[in-house]
């Protein structure tokens, strides 16, 4: 709904338009000269919504937008907004409204870019500087986020990411710095780390950790990880020492072959191996799915609802998502390479395989056979959360077991 313009105007805009407009009111009290937005896939509507009503407020105010959704190929800036930034933006920015006081306004309305631009040194950038936050104010409490790395180590079919962010991990100590700067001023006590992945430097991560081990900060915190073999029990237990509490991984496939295909660079086994290990130490583990990927036969699928079962006391949380996207500049550009339909050709609801095999309605299918499968779970002493659930699947399905003891 979020994504659809029509069921945005229709379903969600009426239960937020008050809130949003006494948002805009507070921004335009401080009678700024410049507003921007950050925005992605979800809310891109309703950062165009509010835009346009500031516009019409006062047709004045400079409009800028970033934020992931800026970094994917083809979209376009909408109209409302003066400028946009895309990539990595921090300098970027900063030029920008230096330019602005001076009242100097650049001549292109799209500003930075994702491919061969200087990186940014993720540990020159200054410590975040929270005085002004009110803490109180989030039900997630003296929480703060964090990053130990940009950027991913992995080269998934899939991802867009990974062909215009270069991986740099960042100076660990620094790290430990920064966050013990957060604790001392703020009393922070939960840090969420939002790398792509916090593993993608394995060295870089087990002195991260044995340095806040050493220092006792007192916080705990979770992030994002790939699954790697290389990260045995040891490891765990050091990760669990250092206060994490849980990490959410990109599983996407209980099977090899649909792994291969993706080219993931992991294996069930190893997969297998992090969930009991995690489960060991008290490291709560969730994962997220890919459904449908070319190549991924029914049989791959249930390979996928077995892994699910079988680890459904050792997860607390799924995401099965709503089955594999399409999005241009990922591998599947070479759409020859993947037997799969050319993107104008979406008769059948979305991209499909040329054989037919693998469609709109075949990832639906297995999609809705997942939830159901994730429902189940929970009623057989499985901790797994549906992040994508609302109950509403008990009404489509009815079960009855040939055995007692499940």
């Amino acid at each position: 709904m979020w994504q659809n313009k029509e069921e945005f105007d229709k379903r969600i805009l009426p239960f937020y338009q008050d809130l949003l407009e006494e948002y805009i009111e507070q921004l335009l009290a401080d009678n700024p000269n410049v507003i921007g937005f950050s925005t992605y896939f979800l809310n891109e509507h309703a950062t165009v919504w509010v835009a346009e009503k500031i516009r019409k407020i006062d047709p004045n105010i400079l409009l800028v937008i970033g934020g992931p959704q800026c970094n994917e190929i083809g979209w376009k800036k909408p109209d409302v907004f003066d400028y946009m930034f895309v990539g990595e933006s921090e300098q970027t920015f900063l030029n920008f409204l230096e330019n602005v006081e001076n009242n100097e306004l650049p001549d292109t309305p799209i500003l930075g870019g994702l491919y061969n631009l200087k990186r940014v040194d993720l540990d020159s950038i200054p410590f975040p500087d929270y005085r002004d936050y009110v803490f109180s104010m989030y039900s997630t409490n003296k929480s703060i986020c964090s990053e130990l790395s940009r950027g991913c180590v992995a080269r998934c079919t899939y991802c867009t990411e990974v062909w215009y962010w270069k991986f740099r991990g960042r100076n660990s100590n620094r790290v430990v710095d920064e966050l013990e700067d957060q604790v001392v001023k703020y009393g922070v006590t939960f840090v969420h780390f939002v790398d792509s992945l916090v593993n993608g430097h394995l060295q870089g991560l087990k002195d991260f950790c044995e340095e806040l081990t050493r220092r006792k900060l007192g916080f705990s915190w979770w992030g994002y990880a790939r699954h790697d073999g290389r990260m045995d029990l040891d490891f765990y237990k050091l990760l669990k020492e250092s206060g994490c509490t849980g990490l959410n991984y990109g599983l996407e496939s209980g099977s090899n072959k649909v792994l291969k295909l993706v080219n993931k660079g992991n294996t069930v086994e190893e997969i297998q191996q992090n969930l009991i290990d995690a489960a060991k130490v008290g490291i709560a583990s969730s994962v997220c799915l890919v459904v449908g990927a070319p190549g991924e036969e029914t049989e791959y699928h249930n390979f996928t609802m077995n892994l699910v079962w079988n680890n459904r006391k050792r997860m607390f949380a799924v995401s099965p998502g709503s089955g594999l996207g399409d999005t241009p500049g990922s591998a599947y550009d070479d759409r020859k390479r993947f037997n799969i339909s050319e993107r104008d050709q979406t008769a059948l609801g979305g991209w499909y395989t040329l054989d037919l095999k693998n469609t709109r309605l075949h990832r639906l299918i297995r999609i809705k056979i997942l939830n159901i499968l994730l429902d189940i779970s929970q009623d057989h002493q499985g901790t797994i959360e549906n992040y994508h659930g609302n109950g509403a699947i008990k009404n489509h399905y009815s079960i009855k077991y040939n055995t007692t003891t499940i």
